[in-house]
């Protein structure tokens, strides 16, 4: 008997549809400005980049793909999506406010990540039969997909050495997939005789009716906060809190829930022209695991993945040197290293490397460059390449970020 695992295969899936970059530049108040921004990521420490996205596309997955991702497994794996976009206008102090200055600003936001186990990707992909006479683990098991936009409304403080900036906004729910399997195991008996399932987990979702751009399944607030403060001429220091709020999802929503052992033993047909028959009748209980779901429709309220930031600029005659960390919350997300070397060319140019260990994959490397006049600045890269340049890379990345001075 073979177990097609289509609710696992399905949740990888969302997993793909979501990924965005973290920004550790040091931000320039000291002018009124108007700034387009987008941010890109989709890595893995296990699944290369191009077998992600021919799972997305619907493209043919062969055997010799699954079985280099399958060789590369580890107990516990993640990959991730995260996609966003802002627009922010930040104002000018004036006689009025003095050092006070306002920021409006608005983003689209997409995040899909999974944290799984070596035995539910082969029995995703593979089925129930490569562990026949053994046991699968399930448990550990975490997968997130969350869209959602902002609308942001805050206000920043310009000091001698020190900027700080807060601001609290409105937060418009689209769409949200919530499946978590604390506890599991499957057992596949030799020849296929059974499968006993032990398992412990629920599954969120909710209005799958209305899934639009303009969709409002939910609403809810997040409140961000910046400080940038230099500690010498050569030195900076910046931390940030970003996106922390919460979303209350509108009815109707879905919530699944199973603590159960099962075992099935399959269905008996005696006569393949009667199938009818022989299999939907009172007597077979085919449904029986399903029976065994507590389902409710209740509103859920669920918490954005937000990110905390802490960074370390030193300046070197025209070299500028940054350390890094950051952190996702809710998003299966381990903390992320940085070090980008910088290297100022001109007063227009500036070009360096971006090395980074943590997040969704093990180590990435990448370049970026910003260029800057006195009407506008664009910076533009990649922090994550190896998913371009090599055929089993697990990683890539994009940025852009074009800002024009009021």
């Amino acid at each position: 008997m073979k177990l097609s695992t289509y609710i696992l295969g399905a949740g990888l899936l969302f997993s793909l549809n979501t990924n965005a970059q973290s920004d550790s530049s040091f931000v320039d108040t000291t002018q009124s400005s108007i700034s387009i921004g987008l941010n890109y990521r989709l890595s893995s420490n296990a699944v290369q980049t191009q077998f992600m996205k021919n799972l997305y596309q619907g493209n043919a997955i062969i055997h010799a793909d699954k079985a280099e991702v399958s060789a590369q497994l580890e107990d516990d794996n993640q990959l991730g999506f995260i996609n966003q976009y802002e627009v922010k206008w930040r104002g000018n102090p004036n006689s009025i406010f003095k050092k006070y200055y306002p920021i409006v600003s608005a983003s689209e936001n997409l995040f899909a990540n999974a944290s799984f186990t070596r035995d539910i990707f082969r029995l995703t992909f593979y089925g129930n039969s490569v562990y026949e006479g053994e046991s699968a683990v399930l448990g550990g098991t975490s997968i997130n997909y969350s869209h959602f936009q902002t609308v942001d409304f805050g206000v920043g403080r310009r000091s001698e050495n020190t900027t700080m900036e807060a601001s609290l906004g409105f937060v418009k729910g689209v769409q949200s997939v919530e499946l978590n399997i604390e506890l599991g195991e499957l057992y596949t008996a030799p020849d296929g005789e059974f499968i006993d399932i032990a398992i412990n987990g629920n599954l969120f979702l909710s209005d799958t009716s209305n899934v639009g751009l303009g969709a409002m399944n939910g609403q809810g607030f997040d409140f961000n906060f910046s400080m940038d403060h230099q500690i010498n001429e050569t030195t900076n220091i910046q931390f940030k809190v970003n996106q922390l709020g919460l979303i209350q999802w509108n009815d109707p929503v879905q919530n699944f829930q199973v603590d159960s052992v099962f075992h099935f033993t399959g269905i008996t047909v005696d006569n393949i022209f009667e199938i009818q028959d022989s299999v939907f009748t009172q007597e077979t209980n085919i449904d029986s695991i399903v029976a065994e779901y507590q389902t409710t429709s209740s509103a859920r309220r669920s918490y954005l993945p937000a990110k905390i930031s802490l960074a370390f600029q030193k300046k070197i005659n025209n070299w500028a040197f940054t350390l890094g960390a950051d952190h996702y919350f809710n998003a299966n997300y381990k903390t992320h290293l940085i070090v980008h070397p910088d290297y100022t060319l001109n007063e227009k140019l500036t070009i360096g490397g971006r090395i980074g260990l943590g997040g969704y994959t093990d180590y990435h490397f990448g370049l970026g460059a910003s260029y800057k006049v006195p009407a506008f600045q664009v910076d533009f890269g990649a922090d994550a390449m190896t998913g371009y340049i090599l055929s089993g890379g697990k990683n890539q990345s994009a940025y852009i970020r074009l800002k024009y001075f009021l």
